[in-house]
């Protein structure tokens, strides 16, 4: 089952816009950067096979002005006796290699 984001929001969060109440949090906590995420799809596809499928989209935001510095999207169809959660973490895996933070060492 898919949920639309806006149908699913409380009245507190509506009210403190997109990303308000997280860029509040973010900001209680002095953090400088908030990573903010959404699962398009997360299922098992309903053809023979039954192969798990992942679609997601990160958002790297500046803490203090709330401007997204980047965003980028990755999806993914595990196969043979692939899991829902291996096909995720590839996914998300996949986005953390294109963030672009500088020098920072990758595994």
């Amino acid at each position: 089952m898919q949920k639309e984001a806006s149908l699913v929001k409380g009245r507190e969060e509506k009210a403190a816009g997109g990303d308000g109440l997280y860029l509040e949090a973010a900001r209680s906590v002095n953090a400088t950067h908030l990573l903010l995420g959404t699962v398009h799809e997360y299922r098992y596809k309903t053809d023979l096979d039954g192969y798990p499928a992942v679609g997601l989209t990160l958002r790297l935001v500046d803490a203090t002005t709330g401007v997204t510095l980047w965003q980028g999207s990755s999806a993914r169809v595990g196969v043979f006796f692939a899991s829902l959660t291996t096909t995720s973490q590839r996914a998300v895996r996949d986005l953390d290699r294109r963030i672009p933070l500088g020098s920072r060492p990758r595994p």
